[in-house]
């Protein structure tokens, strides 16, 4: 056996089960109402034929049989609602078989990009359920949309990539990533970059590809951790990577929900230098949160985090963060007791960028309690934002409610229209949220952590899904020329 010399694996096989290395492996699952797009691949047995074996869990009893070439193929004729298991056989030696892969067949909003059964153990050295979305479009137009594998208490360090080649109407398994968590894709010059940690709390590290995501070299090192939830360490999330006065900037965080919060910062590099050369990188001196700072919630115990690094209007940067003020989910919430709709920025001093950043200001912000992206739209002048927004104040952490949200200068925000609405379903196992999004000339194309028709919980999602908003500069226009579309 040899070593393996790059940072992607296809798929990833841990040593303990590297005699299961040749053998067919289901790598991506898309259920929709009544169908599954399955794909696999198999190593040992690349061009031969292949069968597919899919019935409903727990009757053993094959529902449906295909016999393919092809390594994927759309299983039709499901049942809504009912629980299925699949697995793709050698034809011309069945002894050769994957695992058993499970899925629901049901109701989905928006294009499937990857499926993970909260009762799947494929993935379960790593987690159980789907985290993270970034997308990516190339300069080549490919996109590219990365999630984590996650579940609290497993080791949480498994990335999986996925391509679509037609504007995001199709999606395919493109390669895994070990060990990876809370990536951020971006290109630069003629490379695809993954800045990402190597577990929850690990190492902050980046790697890339030149070759549209297909490969990745080994990631550098470029700030420690600890990699345990218990004990301070470091953490990102997929927020914007922005270029600015000739460098790169990102917002990262310093801590652990366990140890109270955490401390916020920016790290930035010179586009002059290697981005892959760690000491090209520098951090601000992170900066905890002060409940003393004007405007802060004054029983909010977590402060902020998975920040945005946002240019402002006055071309400085700014550090946009999550306010964590309450961890209510649901009941009875005193009306005088503010849980929800809060933000708060902090300025970075960008000729020292190894300063510790100041205190700006908290602003009013639907959808400040779950994670958002904000990106600026330089057609219009508008920073855009798609964001959890809460319209029960009995439920301040309700993910069932995707809304675009604008503001002319980063501070005053506006709904101007939800996007999906799944306030019909129960906002304790749905959610279309952790959303990242990019402007794609007139639309704008996003990927989100979805939970629905049969997660485990609103969090702990089970599918990544694509979606569109087409001619979103005209949906502003229209609400703009209109009172009664303010909100």
């Amino acid at each position: 056996m040899k070593g393996h010399p790059g940072w992607d694996y296809k798929p990833y096989v841990r040593m303990c089960d590297i005699k299961k290395k040749d053998l067919p492996v289901i790598c991506r699952l898309a259920p929709y109402e009544d169908h599954c797009e399955i794909q696999w691949m198999d190593h040992g047995d690349e061009e031969g034929q292949h069968q597919i074996i899919c019935h409903q869990r727990g009757t053993g009893k094959p529902d449906i049989e295909l016999w393919t070439c092809e390594h994927t193929v759309d299983i039709k004729g499901l049942l809504p609602g009912r629980e299925y298991e699949v697995r793709v056989l050698r034809s011309k030696d069945p002894e050769k078989g994957s695992d058993f892969r499970f899925f629901r067949a049901g109701e989905i909003i928006g294009t499937v990009i990857d499926y993970l059964h909260p009762h799947d153990d494929h993935y379960a050295y790593s987690g159980r359920y789907l985290c993270s979305p970034c997308i990516l479009r190339t300069k080549k137009g490919r996109l590219l949309v990365s999630m984590d594998v996650y579940g609290l208490g497993m080791a949480q360090n498994l990335t999986i990539l996925c391509k679509s080649d037609d504007d995001g109407s199709s999606w395919q398994y493109l390669c895994e990533l070990f060990p990876c968590f809370w990536g951020k894709l971006f290109e630069y010059e003629d490379r695809i970059y993954m800045l990402s940690m190597t577990a929850e709390y690990g190492e902050l590290q980046i790697g890339y590809s030149e070759d549209e995501g297909e490969t990745f070299c080994k990631p550098v090192t470029l700030f420690p951790g600890c990699g345990i939830r218990w004990e301070k360490g470091m953490h990102q999330a997929p927020t914007p990577v922005v270029f600015h006065e000739g460098r790169i900037w990102t917002a990262v965080d310093y801590g652990s929900w366990e140890c109270g919060g955490h401390e916020s910062a920016i790290i930035s590099a010179s586009l002059e230098c290697d981005l892959m050369d760690p000491f090209a990188w520098v951090c601000s001196e992170f900066v905890p949160y002060d409940r003393s700072w004007p405007g802060a919630v004054p029983h909010s115990q977590w402060g902020g985090h998975e920040g945005n690094a946002v240019i402002g209007p006055d071309g400085e940067i700014y550090d946009f963060l999550r306010y964590q003020i309450s961890n209510v989910f649901s009941g009875h919430v005193d009306d005088s007791v503010i849980t929800h709709g809060k933000a708060f920025i902090l300025k970075l001093d960008k000729k020292d960028p190894e300063k510790p950043m100041s205190f700006y200001k908290f602003v009013d912000f639907n959808g400040g309690m779950s994670k958002f992206v904000i990106r600026k739209d330089e057609i219009t002048g508008f920073y855009i934002s798609l964001v959890n927004e809460v319209v029960d104040d009995t439920m301040p952490s309700q993910r069932n409610i995707l809304s675009l949200s604008i503001s002319r200068d980063m501070v005053n925000w506006r709904i101007v229209k939800p996007l999906i609405d799944a306030s019909e379903y129960s906002a304790f196992d749905t959610g279309f949220q952790y959303v990242d999004f990019i402007i794609d000339g007139e639309d704008i194309l996003y990927a989100s952590r979805t939970a629905f028709n049969g997660a485990h919980n609103f969090h702990d999602s089970n599918y990544i899904t694509f979606h569109k908003l087409e001619d979103f500069r005209q949906v502003i226009k229209e609400t703009l020329e209109t009172e009664e579309g303010y909100r």
